[in-house]
């Protein structure tokens, strides 16, 4: 994929639901990062669903931030395998004490969860 003119929002979450999408992030239902506005919406249809419409097979690894449970995981956005952190980035979910936003101590492997040094 080539992005020749792709303009980013103010955070993260938006700015995702954008690339996804292809759509402007207002029209996906995404405007935030916090309070339930990184919900990507359940009708809209992400690139990971053309490409698994077009038999290529689909991964995310590492942040997600457009939702952490059903319908707004990966997983139901088209995606077939999924390691990811939960929320908006390291130490902004549970997590074991001490880690320091260097690397990622939980990991979410196809919604089972694995320590990092696993």
């Amino acid at each position: 994929m080539r992005l020749t003119d792709f303009h980013v929002s103010p955070t993260c979450s938006p700015s995702r639901a954008s690339i996804m999408t292809g759509r402007y992030n207002d029209a996906s239902g995404v405007w935030h990062t916090i309070l339930g506005r990184y919900f990507l919406r359940t009708n809209e249809v992400t690139m990971a669903d053309v490409f698994k419409a077009n038999g290529y097979r689909t991964a995310l690894f590492s942040k997600w931030h457009l939702g952490d449970s059903y319908p707004f995981r990966p997983k139901d956005r088209g995606f077939d395998h999924v390691v990811m952190i939960h929320g908006g980035g390291i130490d902004q979910q549970h997590d074991y004490w001490g880690n320091r936003n260097t690397i990622p101590c939980m990991l979410y492997v196809n919604d089972q969860t694995r320590g990092a040094h696993q």
